[in-house]
């Protein structure tokens, strides 16, 4: 399960790779950027839907697993399904996007409700954090490939594991 779930990151690090690449693309359009009224009080843009689609159809197209439950299609009354299931939110922070600030694009491979793997992409800085339960990794624009990430440790936290260690 191991090497499958670790052929499922690397389709979702590829799909949100090439969603950002677009959206940039799709930010240069203001058209692209309209609301789309889902309720009266919640939008999208054409850049959400597009991301969306070129997203699943990525995820469809790389992996054996075919159910989505996608942000900006999904019904709200439909139930989770158990299984193998990708969660994506094509556009988080849409508002940002628009206003020309920080934006994320997120994918997840749950099954039967429990989470399996992360991809967290944030195209205006270039960063790509993942997980996938055991280990986390960012992003490595030089290699091309993720590598294992260890986030710095607070000052809190360092002065208490220095404290550890003196005694």
């Amino acid at each position: 399960m191991m090497r499958s779930i670790q052929r499922y990151l690397g389709n979702a690090v590829d799909a949100a790779l090439q969603a950002g690449q677009m959206s940039q693309k799709l930010l240069q359009d203001s058209d692209q950027c309209r609301p789309d009224w889902k309720t009266s009080s919640d939008f999208c843009t054409r850049v959400d839907r597009r991301l969306e689609r070129l997203i699943t159809n990525m995820l469809d197209q790389s992996s054996d697993v075919h159910s989505f439950l996608a942000e900006e299609s999904a019904d709200e009354d439909m139930p989770f399904p158990d299984g193998l299931l990708w969660v994506i939110d094509p556009i988080d922070g849409t508002i940002p996007m628009v206003m020309g600030k920080e934006y994320g694009i997120l994918i997840s491979l749950v099954r039967d409700k429990n989470p399996l793997l992360g991809v967290m992409y944030f195209p205006r800085s270039e960063s790509l954090f993942a997980g996938d339960g055991h280990s986390f990794s960012k992003y490595d624009w030089q290699r091309r490939r993720l590598v294992r990430y260890d986030p710095p440790l607070s000052i809190e936290s360092r002065l208490e594991h220095s404290k550890i260690a003196y005694e």
